[in-house]
C-alpha cells in the first residue's frame, strides 16, 4: 500500500500532512506502508488491528503519534525513529520490532505502554521528555540497557515490568522516587539507589529472582507495601538509617530457593520497629545485635490488622 504525498481536490493539489483517526482501522489487506515525507501526525487508532501489517516506514517529518496509532497486535517492523518526533501516544508502538530505540531530543511525551511487548534491546531517553505514562516498557523481554535522562525525578509506574533481560541499570543522581512496580519481575541482579531517593513505592522490586544483596541508602524514608515481596535468593539486606515507614509485607518471603531468610541489617531502632510493624517476623540485626525491642502486639496500620 502506498499513501500519496499529495492529493487532488476541486482542481487543486494538497500536500498530505496527516493520517486521520481510524484511517485504516482493521484493514486486513495492508502488509506494508511507507508513510510519505511531509506527514506530521498519525491519528488515533490509524492502523489499529491491521494484523497483516508487517512493516511501516516513518518519515523524518513525523511529530505526533496518537494513542493506538500503530498497535497492530502483531510484530511490526519500523525502519527508524523520526528525528522530529515529539509525542508518543499510549500503546502506539505496542509489539514494535525496534532493536535500538534512540529517541531524539524533540520527544516530550511518552504514553502508557508505548513500547509494550516490543523487541527493543537498548533504549535512550532524552532530557526533553517531561511526561511519562505507566508501563512504558511493559513485558519487553529483550531490553538489556536503558539510558535514563539525567533530570528524571521518578521512575514511572511499571516502567520495566517483566523486562527479564534488564540485569543492570544506572539511576540518575537527583532521582527522588522509584514508582509503583517499576522493576516488578525484571532481571535486575544489582542496583545502586542514589542518595537523592526518598521513596520506594509499593511492589517496586517485587518478584526479582537474581538479586543477592539489597542496599537501601540512608536518605530513603519510605518503603511501600510489598516493595520487595517474593524476591528469591536474597542473602543480605542493608536498610539505611532514614527509613521510618515500611508498608505491609515490604520484605515478605525472600530466600525461597535456600529455604531461609536473609541477613537483615538495620541502623536504627525506628527502622527495626518499622520492619516489625510491616509484618516481618524473622531476625533483625540492629547494628549487628539481634533486635528485641518491639513488644509484639498486634496493630492496625489504617488498612490491615495483623500480628507480626
Amino acid at each position: 500500500m502506498v499513501i500519496p504525498s499529495t492529493v487532488e481536490y476541486s482542481g487543486k493539489t494538497f500536500r498530505v500532512t496527516s493520517i486521520g483517526a481510524n484511517a485504516f482501522y482493521m484493514n486486513m489487506a495492508i502488509t506494508s506502508v511507507p508513510i510519505p515525507e511531509g506527514v506530521t501526525d498519525v491519528g488515533y487508532s490509524a492502523f489499529f488491528l491491521c494484523n497483516q501489517l508487517a512493516k511501516i516506514s516513518l518519515p523524518d517529518s513525523l511529530e505526533y503519534v496518537d494513542t493506538y496509532a500503530f498497535n497492530t497486535f502483531i510484530a511490526t517492523e519500523f525502519d527508524k525513529v523520526p528525528a522530529s518526533l515529539v509525542w508518543i501516544g499510549n500503546e502506539s508502538f505496542s509489539k514494535a520490532q525496534i532493536t535500538a530505540l534512540d529517541l531524539p531530543d524533540s520527544v516530550e511525551y511518552i504514553g502508557e505502554k508505548a513500547f509494550m511487548g516490543s523487541t527493543v534491546e537498548t533504549a535512550s531517553i532524552p532530557e526533553s521528555v517531561t511526561e511519562f505514562g505507566a508501563h512504558i516498557f511493559y513485558n519487553c523481554p529483550n531490553l538489556s540497557y536503558v539510558e535514563l535522562p539525567s533530570n528524571l525525578k521518578e521512575i514511572p509506574e511499571g516502567m520495566f515490568w517483566s523486562c527479564t533481560s534488564l540485569k543492570r541499570i544506572s539511576l540518575p543522581n537527583g532521582l527522588e522516587k522509584i514508582g509503583n512496580a517499576a522493576f516488578y519481575g525484571s532481571g535486575l541482579e544489582r542496583i545502586t539507589i542514589p542518595e537523592s531517593v526518598k521513596e520506594i513505592d509499593a511492589w517496586a522490586f517485587a518478584w526479582l529472582t537474581n538479586m543477592k544483596t539489597i542496599d537501601i541508602p540512608d536518605n530513603v524514608e519510605t518503603i511501600g507495601f510489598s516493595a520487595y515481596i517474593y524476591c528469591q535468593g536474597v542473602e543480605t539486606v542493608n536498610i539505611g538509617s532514614g527509613v521510618t515507614t515500611i508498608g505491609k509485607d515490604g520484605f515478605r518471603t525472600w530466600n525461597l530457593t535456600l529455604g531461609e531468610e536473609p541477613v537483615m541489617n538495620v541502623k536504627t531502632e525506628a527502622t527495626a520497629a518499622a520492619l516489625r510493624r510491616s509484618g516481618y517476623g524473622q531476625e533483625i540485626l540492629l547494628n549487628g545485635v539481634p533486635y528485641t525491642g518491639y513488644n509484639g502486639l498486634s496493630f492496625n496500620d489504617g488498612t490491615f490488622s495483623y500480628m507480626p
